[in-house]
């Protein structure tokens, strides 16, 4: 046991280890770049395949950073590191305060660069020397041999030395921070039953004790959505299927929202006006922006979106039947609606003041993009559409439809329309109905011309009434009815159902023609006929038949309330994070920037002549001229050569 323990504990320190160790988490790092991360199921479905999106899934390449197999590569990269440092920390802290002075002459004669000297007197070349040393900051130790011989060890540069030790205890010291920043302690306290996970949806004093954490936590990323005037103590943090509550000790109260925008319109900063309650403390106001974090007793308040708080809405609506029915609603809130005897469900999902679109970008592409035209400030590509109300229409059965309406008209050559959407099957876009406005900005007109036309006394009046022939009003009767319920589609089965083929083009023609006399009485327009208003009316309906939706919201007004969607972290490992990198930065410098050298010289009494060495940490060029200049200011004597180098000791030091 022992022996696989130690050879365990050498394999681990290895060079060969540690590098292999951090290319295999580099690797497993540049996973989280190449496949998205936290996509969704059905994103990577899309891009990959149903079988190659379960394996990813399997092996938790669609959230790697999380993932047990990544963290335990960080703790054996960190274990490595680690025991890299405990073994070679004592050595180099001895090498750097060892002054290496128990060298003989040999030694010196060895080092990659070396000169001779001749000098009488030892001591005087102590003095002269010692001051060049010091000048080029280096430590000096002195050794006197019983035979005379002097040695000078000295040394400079060995702080470079710490580098190695700051930056591999760095790399140690962010990992252990990086566990602490993340969720690790709090999947450990549901693993273990401290905690449970919330699944249901709940408000938060109806959660139960064991799904709420204290303010103690070490370390939490949470989600807190505010509506203006509303309070809030606590943090959802999100949790494996639910989440937990955090508790925070403070409270925040939005007083205001709102969006920061540019000349053109487009989004420039999204801005939370807060005020921070502490206990004990007077409240503070703060305002609370985009990549400007709010740090409140080490809590971090990140702005990270925003919705609709609940917004008050009376809308007027128009049923599949042609009847007209006003209806008040709350964003966030289900209202239920009846739909001829069937029970729906009217869900306000979002109200937005602004829709600022390029004419390319508009939601449902060229369709809405129609619709910009002159709406956007002049010179710009952009256009404000105005507020819309997003909702969704539930049947009893649970499916829901998407739709949305603009709730102030849009122009389109000239003529203005109220226009709802209804989102396609596909989830790609929408389909658009454009409803023609009155003079007033109402639509009591198409009101008026849907309720008459889905009755049926009414058409049949309506066809005596524009009609002369009773051939002609039972023909356009027939027209009439089929229009109601499937729009121009039904005209042309009814014509393919009962014309030859030949003769189908021209009994279209003929059948159109008669709704569109019939129409002016159905509208209860007066006057000279309008053709343009005319075809908008039953354009309108064939729109309307065509996407059958059960309720459309044709306009309305409203009372706006805005929510803010902050974030709020604390990071218990920040300050070891802190200091981790700033011993990382002052390691890196001190193994770039400082030069590691050793330098000897040893006077033998018996030739008078000195040997002159000088080590670097690695070889390197130009090693030599840096000794020749280190002792260039030595003067000279009778009889004394200036420093040189020792041709005669080649061959001895080649050994």
């Amino acid at each position: 046991m022992r022996p696989n323990f130690h050879d365990l504990y050498r394999l681990l320190g290895s060079m060969r280890f540690a590098v292999g160790i951090l290319v295999v988490v580099a690797i497993a790092a540049s996973i989280g770049s190449v496949v998205p991360q936290n996509a969704g199921l059905a994103a990577y479905v899309s891009s990959y395949g149903e079988s190659l999106a379960s394996l990813l899934a399997f092996l938790g390449l669609t959230d790697v950073y999380h993932t047990v197999w990544f963290a335990a590569l960080l703790v054996i990269m960190a274990m490595s590191t680690g025991i890299c440092v405990i073994r070679n920390g004592v050595p180099m802290v001895r090498q750097m305060r060892d002054p290496q002075d128990h060298v003989n002459r040999r030694f010196v004669a060895g080092m990659p660069a070396r000169t001779a000297l001749e000098h009488a007197d030892g001591e005087a070349l102590l003095a002269e020397v010692s001051p060049l040393l010091r000048r080029a900051r280096y430590r000096t130790a002195v050794r006197r041999h019983d035979n005379g011989a002097l040695l000078i060890a000295a040394r400079r540069g060995g702080s470079r030395r710490l580098g190695y030790l700051f930056t591999h205890t760095a790399i140690v010291l962010i990992t252990v921070a990086a566990f602490l920043n993340s969720d690790i302690a709090l999947r450990a306290r549901v693993a273990l039953g401290l905690s449970q996970i919330e699944t249901r949806s709940l408000s938060v004093g109806k959660v139960p004790a064991e799904s709420k954490l204290a303010n103690d936590t070490l370390s939490y990323r949470g989600q807190v959505t505010l509506s203006e005037g509303e309070d809030a103590s606590h943090a959802i943090v999100a949790m494996g299927d639910g989440y937990l509550v955090q508790s925070l000790p403070f409270s925040v109260h939005l007083r205001r929202f709102h969006i920061v925008r540019y000349a053109n319109g487009q989004p420039r900063d999204f801005v939370s006006e807060l005020e921070v309650r502490r206990p004990g403390h007077a409240p503070t106001q703060h305002a609370l922006r985009v990549n400007h974090p709010l740090v409140v007793d080490g809590v971090t308040l990140y702005q990270s979106g925003f919705a609709d708080g609940g917004s008050t809405l009376r809308l007027a609506t128009l049923s599949r039947d042609g009847s007209t029915t006003p209806l008040e609603a709350t964003v966030g809130n289900d209202v239920p609606v009846l739909v001829g005897d069937a029970p729906w469900t009217f869900e306000a999902t979002d109200l937005r003041l602004e829709n600022v679109q390029g004419a390319g970008e508009a939601a449902g592409g060229g369709t809405l993009s129609r619709f910009l035209r002159g709406h956007g400030p002049a010179g710009t590509d952009a256009a404000d559409l105005g507020p819309s109300l997003e909702y969704q229409l539930r049947d009893p059965s649970g499916q829901a439809r998407a739709m949305v309406t603009y709730l102030q008209p849009l122009t389109f050559e000239g003529v203005r329309y109220r226009v709802s959407g209804v989102r396609r099957a596909d989830g790609g876009g929408f389909d658009y109905v454009r409803v023609p406005v009155d003079a007033d900005g109402g639509t009591a007109t198409f009101e008026h011309f849907e309720a008459r036309l889905r009755n049926a006394e009414a058409r049949v009046a309506a066809t005596h009434d524009a009609l002369q022939s009773k051939d002609s009003a039972a023909l356009a009767a027939r027209a009439l009815e089929a229009f109601t319920k499937d729009g121009l589609r039904g005209i042309d089965a009814l014509v393919k159902a009962s014309v030859p083929e030949a003769e189908q083009a021209g009994a279209t023609a003929l059948l159109i023609g008669l709704v569109a006399r019939t129409t002016p009485v159905l509208a209860g327009l007066t006057g000279a006929p309008d053709l343009g208003q005319i075809q908008r009316l039953l354009a309108a309906h064939d729109d309307l038949a065509t996407l059958d939706a059960p309720l459309w919201v044709l306009g309305g007004t409203f009372d706006k309330r805005n929510a803010s969607g902050l974030q709020v972290a604390r990071q218990g490992g920040d300050g070891l994070l802190t200091l981790s990198l700033l011993m990382l930065a002052v390691g890196v410098c001190l193994q770039y920037m400082v030069r590691e050298r050793r330098f000897w010289l040893w006077w033998d009494p018996a030739s008078r002549t000195a040997v002159a060495g000088l080590r670097a940490h690695r070889k390197i060029p130009g090693l030599d001229e840096e000794l020749s200049g280190l002792l260039s200011p030595l003067p000279a004597r009778p009889g004394t050569a200036r420093p040189a180098p020792l041709p005669f000791l080649e061959s001895s030091c080649a050994r």
